[in-house]
């Protein structure tokens, strides 16, 4: 079982680079479109955000309601998959996801924005991925995700 493992900071949470594509399109024909990524264990689903969807061109595949902390907002779809890095400072070492239909967010402004207003991450990986493994926080700012 790969295990992607690292350090975070408590006030950010675990924040990690994964690669991006749309459904479909080769890790081993194009470079995934690398991203910071928040491991969040109480998003019942995965989301990326406006940023990314503006990047990689996406095109949405339906709506569905996300239900957040606040009221529940209509969220187009966008087909792409996850590459998981084992190595930080390596793309050779890619693991593909499933392909999911995620949530472009439309709360981008409001997700932990950093001192200029902008996001500290682009993607929220949520429970429908993380439940295809072992999410654990360990002592002393660790994490590890097992899968």
């Amino acid at each position: 079982m790969p295990v992607l493992s690292g350090r975070f900071e408590w006030n950010a949470g675990p924040i990690r680079e994964v690669g991006i594509l749309p459904e479909g399109v080769s890790a081993k024909s194009v470079d995934p479109h690398m991203c910071p990524a928040l491991f969040d264990t109480g998003a019942l689903s995965s989301c990326i955000l406006k940023p990314v969807v503006d990047y990689l061109q996406l095109e949405p595949r339906g709506q569905r309601t996300l239900h957040t902390a606040g009221p529940a907002v209509e969220v187009s779809l966008y087909p792409v998959q996850f590459f998981f890095l084992l190595d930080q400072d390596s793309k050779e070492d890619l693991i593909a996801s499933d392909n999911w239909d995620l949530a472009g967010s439309v709360l981008a402004p409001g997700l932990n924005p950093d001192g200029a207003g902008r996001s500290r991450y682009q993607a929220i990986i949520g429970r429908d991925i993380l439940r295809k493994g072992a999410f654990t926080l360990l002592p002393g700012g660790q994490y590890a995700f097992g899968y």
